[in-house]
């Protein structure tokens, strides 16, 4: 029998470089909410998307401590996912702390 779900998808990045951090999926869903949350110094922006394609516009992080920064749009032509596909975080600068990156997600296990 089919059953709602949530996800949510709590990501740390304390890497002091630029680039992208990837999550496969387990389950089928719509990315509907993301934002991130400074803890301490951070620079840059983020943005969530699989396969090339953004799911978000960018979220700019930059900020002291306690930053919070939600995602401005979310585009419903790239917003759900498949099992196996790739969710990616890409950062466009190092981040200077801790960043937090909330992912939000719905779907329908079988």
């Amino acid at each position: 029998m089919p059953a709602n779900f949530n996800n949510q998808i709590l990501f740390r990045s304390s890497s002091a470089a630029s680039g992208d951090d990837n999550f496969t999926m387990l389950r089928t869903g719509i990315v509907y909410n993301a934002f991130g949350i400074a803890n301490g110094a951070t620079a840059g922006t983020v943005t969530v998307s699989k396969a090339g394609a953004a799911i978000t516009d960018a979220i700019n992080i930059n900020g002291g401590d306690k930053t919070l920064a939600r995602a401005g749009s979310i585009d419903d032509a790239n917003n759900s996912f498949a099992v196996g596909e790739v969710l990616r975080v890409a950062k466009s600068a190092a981040v200077s702390s801790d960043t937090f990156i909330y992912i939000a997600a719905t779907g329908v296990s079988q």
